[in-house]
């Protein structure tokens, strides 16, 4: 069972515990999931901030073609013949006492 967190109203209370978000009025576009203490930020506006910053940082690569690899046809192996088996007459392995 989680426990309830409960969020600080302002933001001079959230300095006070030392938390890092606080319950804030509605930002611009209209989130209301809470504030960050640092910054005052839309805690979802900031998520989206900073993931289009780490997008748009990478370098968009096209994949490379892959070539083709000409297919090898091998011919079959020979087929190896089996031992024989011995097949041997039914007791000759008993000794025989003198």
């Amino acid at each position: 069972m989680k426990k309830k967190i409960i969020l600080p109203e302002t933001r001079k209370a959230a300095n006070v515990m030392k938390s890092k978000t606080y319950l804030g009025g509605p930002c611009k576009k209209g989130h209301n999931e809470g504030r960050l203490t640092s910054n005052g930020d839309c805690v979802v506006c900031n998520r989206e901030r900073v993931s289009r910053a780490y997008f748009d940082s990478k370098p968009i690569c096209a994949p490379e073609p892959i070539e083709e690899i000409p297919l090898i046809i091998y011919p079959p192996y020979p087929t190896l013949a089996k031992p024989k088996r011995v097949r041997r007459k039914p007791g000759w392995a008993t000794i025989e006492h003198p």
